[in-house]
């Protein structure tokens, strides 16, 4: 027996033993177990929880703190938080929440539409023409420079004590940072959209729907969630002072009743809920009116 023979007889052998895997279909292929999840899934889905969880870190050690300090306190005007989450429980939520909270929001929502739509109403017009903004500016910077609470005398003496007074007030306080918002988009307005318009004959309703409020809508939201806060202190101002019901009013009984847990409890309310419909209105600008924008820059960054 020769070499050659040899090596045929050693490759038959070896094709017809069974315990040599063979690779050559897919079927035949070894099975690759099931490994860990990946490594970039756990960072993305970790990054996720500390982007939420980080906004809350302060807080909550604020609120632990003040629990800690004030648990055993007998301080006349420190009192513990338990006390304060009572009367905060007993006063605004459940009946509470009808008879101290709902009618200072339905002020709030009247006077800020009422803002929303005089801030964008006079500022569009305003940020079109320079001779309109060079007669208009300086009475404007005037009357938004005075203060909210120098108004409210005024205001009761012409308005009376009620309703009216409470909502004219809100949308004065509120109506000078979206209009100024609304004339600084406007006049931002880039020279190639206004040239984009022109060349494609739009009309200016068309020009108006369809590049220059898109392209001022996020300056006329910054006005707008400035005007938030704004509103709100002045909500509580104007209750403090003429209203028959809401959290001002409740302000001012704890305040002559010397009822200091019912003074903090006020206080965190306004907080809270002022916070909520901040927190609220962002959702809505994310989700809805700005989410094109949103998408945009997520794009180009």
């Amino acid at each position: 027996m020769d070499v050659h023979q040899a090596r045929a007889i050693e490759q038959e052998e070896l094709a017809n033993d069974s315990s040599v895997p063979s690779f050559d279909g897919a079927a035949d292929a070894p099975e690759v177990p099931a490994g860990p999840i990946p490594r970039g899934r756990v960072g993305r889905a970790t990054k996720w929880v500390a982007r939420q969880a980080v906004p809350w870190l302060l807080p909550v050690v604020l609120v632990l703190a003040w629990y800690v300090t004030s648990r055993n306190s007998t301080a006349m005007y420190y009192p513990p938080l338990a006390s304060i989450l009572d009367e905060f429980r007993e006063s605004f939520v459940g009946t509470g929440l009808r008879t101290n909270v709902l009618p200072s929001l339905w002020m709030l929502a009247q006077g800020f539409a009422l803002a929303a739509v005089m801030g964008m109403g006079v500022g569009y017009p305003l940020g079109l023409t320079r001779a309109g903004r060079a007669i208009f500016m300086p009475v404007l910077d005037l009357f938004r420079s005075t203060p909210v609470i120098a108004l409210i005398p005024p205001f009761i003496a012409i308005f009376g004590i009620g309703r009216l007074s409470e909502v004219l007030l809100i949308a004065w306080s509120a109506v000078w940072p979206i209009l100024l918002s609304t004339i600084d988009g406007v006049v931002g307005l880039e020279a190639g959209f206004r040239d984009t318009g022109r060349v494609l004959r739009m009309s200016r309703w068309q020009e108006f729907r369809l590049i220059r409020l898109p392209a001022a809508a996020p300056r006329i939201m910054v006005g707008v969630n400035t005007a938030t806060s704004i509103a709100i202190t002045a909500m509580v101002a104007i209750e403090m002072f003429s209203a028959t019901h809401g959290m001002g009013l409740y302000l001012t009984r704890a305040q002559r009743d010397f009822d200091i847990s019912g003074s903090f409890a006020g206080a965190l309310a306004t907080g809270v809920f002022g916070f909520a419909i901040s927190g609220a209105l962002h959702v809505i600008e994310r989700r809805w009116l700005l989410a094109w924008h949103a998408a945009a820059r997520k794009r180009t960054s």
